[in-house]
């Protein structure tokens, strides 16, 4: 048998003393113990098994949850290594794109500057012939006057 304390107090109702009655506030004046029945002690066979069945089923379910997080996170890490993989080829790329491109430009530059030497050298030359054209026509309009 299970013996569970029971309270005697005194005969008065608890009430909220004010502040002169605080010191007659009831007291509890004895112990008494009263039998618990086995039914009333201990829980049912089928409320054992619910509540065993119910903290299996959270557990099962937290076991899940954590193999899915740990899915997730790997998935998460390939991606992420992927990610790096795939940035450094683009890099490479990009870096060998530059050098191929600045040696196109720096062909490009000296052909335009040999270019214009060459346009300005033609300039010189049909600069020195109108001067002399030119020339001749005033020695010519000097000698009709």
């Amino acid at each position: 048998m299970n013996y569970a304390p029971s309270y005697a107090t005194s005969p008065q109702p608890f009430l909220v003393p004010t502040i002169g009655q605080a010191r007659r506030a009831p007291v509890i004046t004895q112990i008494k113990y009263h039998t618990i029945s086995r039914d009333q002690a201990m829980p049912k066979s089928s409320e054992v098994v619910s509540w065993d069945l119910f903290k299996w089923i959270v557990s099962g379910l937290l076991v899940v949850v954590m193999a899915l997080v740990g899915l997730g996170f790997r998935s998460l890490t390939n991606q992420v290594s992927d990610l790096r993989t795939d940035l450094r080829t683009n890099i490479s790329d990009l870096r060998t794109d530059l050098r191929a491109n600045t040696r196109e430009v720096s062909d490009l530059k000296i052909a335009s500057v040999t270019a214009i030497s060459g346009v300005r050298e033609q300039v010189a030359v049909t600069n020195t012939k109108l001067d002399s054209l030119i020339q001749e026509i005033q020695r010519l309009r000097g000698q009709n006057r």
